[in-house]
């Protein structure tokens, strides 16, 4: 078939994107799916998705008849693949590029570590470019990686039995690392002085001795490593050159593998690993969900064996979710920091093809502002994506906050954008001072944002006199609060600019500010800080709500409960 009609690509571009911004995976999945399948006309469109703990593609959502295989295996025909599909099936999987026949296209989506984790077939469709229409679908990408993220937040909620024997304890871990990391086979080894304890093996096919292995750790570099703090990723056993990996019993039926330390504190408990009969290489938002999956696994087993203390399950699952989504930060500031490499490598190539000092003028004007949103970039990556860490204690706000501002000295600077601190009395806060301090982080970085003209505002920033501020108000005798504001005068936040999941939609333009994945900015991913700081607050009792948006720029009101001692 010769492919024809770019505008009909467009159209399915623009459907994809407008899919992608529902911000529910399902809406999404349907939406995409929908989208191409009426704009090609194709008479069916079936999307598959992988599953790690089955080693299969099953039919996760079709539009039109369903003439597919409603699960499709990589291990063979015992598994129903006896398909007129299934070579070219195999093919796309196996090249990881869309292979066609005159009544059926299939067009795989890879994950960023080229693993295909969807398969998109369409029956009787208009001809088009298939590789083009496979760069279309990407954002497909971000639902599985954010369908992975959400299953380990979601299973990490699960309530644990304590008060139960050893073996059905272990059974409620197992059942949890399976279910949440979506693996196939999981086991959990301690160290004891050099050697590696097997407490647990959960999954198929298990040999009898796995479940009470234990030898050298200098025998396995993969295992070592991970008990020096560092994740081991194997995308194949069959193509690793670790010769010790390849002596483990029970993993020669193993394909997908990684080994993730186990930290209990600052020290390395043992290991977890995971397993799937299938080749994967998970993302980087999807190893640090698995890591502190592992070490929530490790928490519970600790607190298993010395029951001292509230139950770690709160708070384990407070840090799990935050660190996620801060992942997701980090990710999505890597990838809107590659855009921005890229245009400043076109901008590079245009100032040394310039005929002239008039266009080498411009474009360096376009270089300099390019440089200037890496920057930013780059502190997100820096500072917004930092964990904090749960220390409680008593401190002057003030230097609270200078901290914060000294970290976007030199931003500020190239901005022009002064920060100020007002209090008429100096006000001393008892709280999580790392969370406090990632408040006003996030409140600082949309602020650069706004003054970069990152997303859209009520109207242009102010092209001098740009100012932050945090305001503190003097505390009342007989209030249990202690209240502060963050201000600027940057653009504001145009309301109708807003967009985020469709979940949220209904709600009042100053609560759905707060929800995730909100932003005006439109990049994939982005709105996230306003999340993470009203989890920040709510994590120590207080709360932070927008107080004013117009023209003159955003106003947040924050409060912290009062030490009752300062009170009295």
């Amino acid at each position: 078939m010769n492919a024809i009609g770019g505008g009909v690509l467009a159209r399915v571009a623009t459907g994809v994107l407008t899919a992608h911004r529902s911000g529910i995976w399902r809406d999404t999945l349907e939406g995409i799916v929908l989208s191409v399948a009426t704009e090609l006309s194709a008479t069916s469109a079936i999307l598959y998705t992988l599953h790690l703990s089955s080693g299969s593609f099953s039919a996760d959502f079709w539009v039109g008849n369903m003439n597919g295989p409603s699960e499709f295996s990589l291990e063979g025909e015992s598994r129903g693949n006896a398909h007129p599909w299934r070579d070219l099936m195999f093919r796309a999987v196996n090249l990881g590029v869309p292979q066609h026949a005159p009544t059926v296209a299939i067009i795989p989506v890879s994950n960023p570590e080229n693993d295909v984790i969807y398969l998109l077939a369409l029956e009787q469709t208009i001809p088009v470019d298939w590789v083009e229409l496979q760069a279309i679908l990407s954002p497909l990408n971000a639902v599985y990686i954010a369908r992975r993220l959400g299953k380990v937040v979601r299973h990490g909620q699960a309530q644990i039995n304590y008060h139960t024997g050893r073996e059905a304890f272990l059974a409620q871990l197992g059942d949890l690392a399976l279910a949440a990391s979506g693996y196939e086979r999981a086991a959990l080894r301690e160290t004891r002085g050099d050697r590696l304890d097997c407490l647990a093996a959960w999954g198929w096919g298990l040999a009898p001795d796995l479940r009470v292995l234990s030898w050298p750790v200098s025998r396995y570099p993969a295992f070592e490593r991970a008990t020096h703090g560092m994740i081991c990723v194997v995308r194949d056993i069959r193509e690793t050159k670790d010769s010790g990996l390849l002596m483990v019993p029970g993993l020669e039926d193993t394909m997908g593998f990684i080994v993730l330390p186990v930290f209990a504190g600052t020290e390395v408990f043992g290991v977890l690993s995971l397993a799937a009969r299938v080749p994967y290489a998970p993302s980087e938002p999807e190893v640090a969900a698995l890591q502190l999956l592992a070490n929530l696994v490790g928490v519970s087993l600790l607190y298993y064996r010395n029951p001292s203390g509230p139950e770690p399950g709160l708070r384990a699952l407070t840090e799990l979710s935050a660190r996620t989504q801060l992942e997701v930060i980090g990710a999505s500031a890597r990838h809107e920091g590659r855009g921005y490499i890229d245009n400043a490598m076109s901008i590079l190539g245009r100032i040394a093809d310039a005929t002239s000092d008039s266009k080498r003028n411009v474009s360096v004007n376009e270089l300099e502002a390019t440089l200037l949103d890496i920057g930013i970039v780059l502190d997100k990556i820096r500072y917004a994506a930092k964990p904090p860490s749960y220390d409680w204690r008593t401190e002057r706000l003030s230097n609270i906050w200078d901290r914060v501002v000294d970290q976007f000295a030199a931003r500020l600077e190239t901005l022009n954008i002064e920060s100020f601190y007002t209090e008429t009395v100096p006000l001393y806060v008892t709280c999580y001072t790392d969370w406090l301090e990632s408040v006003f982080l996030q409140l600082i970085l949309n602020s650069i944002d706004a003054f970069a003209r990152k997303g859209r505002g009520l109207r242009p920033p102010p092209s001098d006199n740009r100012r932050i501020q945090l305001t503190v108000d003097r505390p009342s005798s007989k209030s249990n609060a202690l209240v502060f504001r963050y201000s600027d005068n940057a653009t504001g936040i145009d309301p109708s600019a807003l967009r985020g999941r469709s979940e949220f939609e209904q709600l009042p333009f100053a609560q759905r500010l707060f929800t995730p994945g909100t932003s005006t900015k439109g990049v994939a991913d982005a709105g996230w800080g306003l999340t993470l700081a009203r989890a920040a607050m709510a994590e120590q009792n207080g709360s932070i709500e927008l107080l004013e948006n117009s023209i003159r720029g955003v106003t947040f009101q924050m409060s912290l409960p009062r030490d009752p001692k300062e009170q009295s």
